[in-house]
């Protein structure tokens, strides 16, 4: 499901593999990668500013804990919005006739893309941890730092891909 287009088998050039359509036929003719690649954007650089909001608010015991469930549901979205954007790019690369011979920037964008998805996981589980941490008497409050710090560095991330994406539209 998460194969790059691109892939090096020891030789010079690159082999290509390409989806032909929408094979599980999942998506609506308005869900197209352009569309649907600027949500995760969005949320991922919004996401570090409002776990900051709401951490602030927890360590000064203004809300509960269980805000930190928005944060555990807006992380869980982008990682969806991740997949089905990777998935969409897949189509958007063969539905086009884009050139079969990619580009070193088209190669980094996938790429990065794909580690986009994992990296999210990785946020995913670690917003989570809060929780568990609370019930074994622990203070989820370093945990609830460390992600927002990865959440910042991962918005940082998400936008450099942004970039690249738009380099190879409007470059």
């Amino acid at each position: 499901m998460f194969n790059n287009y691109f892939y090096h088998t020891g030789e010079d050039e690159p082999i290509v593999t390409t989806a032909d359509s929408d094979l599980l036929g999942l998506l609506l003719d308005f869900i197209k990668h352009p569309s649907v690649v600027h949500f995760p954007i969005a949320y991922s650089v919004a996401i570090p500013f409002v776990a900051f909001v709401i951490y602030k608010a927890i360590a000064s015991k203004t809300i509960k804990l269980s805000w930190w469930y928005s944060v555990v549901f807006t992380q869980s979205l982008v990682f969806l919005l991740l997949l089905l954007a990777r998935y969409t790019g897949n189509l958007l690369y063969s539905e086009h006739g884009y050139d079969l011979n990619p580009t070193s920037e088209i190669q980094l964008h996938s790429t990065l893309g794909t580690y986009s998805i994992y990296i999210n996981l990785v946020l995913l589980i670690v917003s989570i941890l809060p929780f568990l941490l609370q019930r074994n008497q622990k203070n989820p409050k370093l945990i609830m730092r460390t992600y927002i710090l990865l959440a910042f560095g991962n918005a940082l991330f998400i936008l450099y891909i942004g970039y690249l994406g738009g380099q190879i539209v409007w470059g």
